[in-house]
């Protein structure tokens, strides 16, 4: 497990973990559930959470396993993955495969009672999602001829538009100053410099962020 499967943090004065333990990547995921007759181990995405005093002195004694309470938990039939942490819960997209469909939830912390937050839809191919880890938002972004369209669906209601020349999407402040980036290349593809936009969309104004040149 490494660094990146870790997310630390401190709740009412302890320090805890949540260990991010899913089952390969997607495609692998999705290539056992198919094939799910000729496989005999389980196959689960797990989230767990635990105290690091508690985890450190159970690796010192040499614990085969570690004691950590199971939050999130997905069979060889979906699966799970981490999208963000509050002080309340812990946010995950669950998708099912039979039914292709997706959604982002939240798995109380404290109880465990997990709610669906929102149905994600891919029924149009200029459609896709970003999730913003830190802040456990999630947007919608809906690419135009000249326009794409930015549209909050978890703990944010933004709903503005910048100009697609701008780039990618990156991240949204306050819900009002959505924040793009661009990548610039020369003729042959070789990454050149980029650039940031923040785009207010309320006083509908843009300003470059900052440029980095190689």
């Amino acid at each position: 497990m490494g660094g990146e499967d870790i997310v630390l943090y401190s709740q009412e004065g302890e320090n805890r973990a949540l260990l991010l333990n899913p089952y390969g990547d997607e495609a692998h995921k999705e290539k056992c559930y198919k094939n799910a007759r000729w496989i005999s181990q389980p196959v689960c995405d797990y989230i767990w959470d635990g105290r690091i005093a508690e985890i450190l002195e159970e690796l010192a004694n040499g614990a085969e396993a570690l004691k950590l309470k199971k939050l999130v938990t997905a069979g060889i039939e979906g699966l799970a993955r981490y999208t963000g942490m509050d002080q309340k819960g812990v946010y995950f997209r669950a998708r099912h495969f039979s039914t292709e469909s997706e959604c982002i939830c939240r798995c109380d912390k404290a109880t465990g009672k997990v709610e669906v937050l929102s149905q994600l839809s891919f029924d149009r191919e200029d459609c896709y999602y970003h999730v913003d880890v830190q802040g456990c938002k999630v947007y919608r972004i809906t690419e135009g001829e000249e326009t794409c369209l930015v549209k909050g669906i978890v703990n944010s209601g933004v709903q503005g538009e910048y100009q697609k020349q701008l780039g990618e999407f990156v991240s949204c402040v306050e819900d009002r100053f959505l924040i793009t980036r661009k990548v610039m290349t020369d003729s042959h593809g070789n990454y050149e410099f980029e650039y940031h936009s923040i785009c207010d969309i309320k006083k509908k104004r843009r300003k470059a962020l900052s440029v980095n040149a190689w």
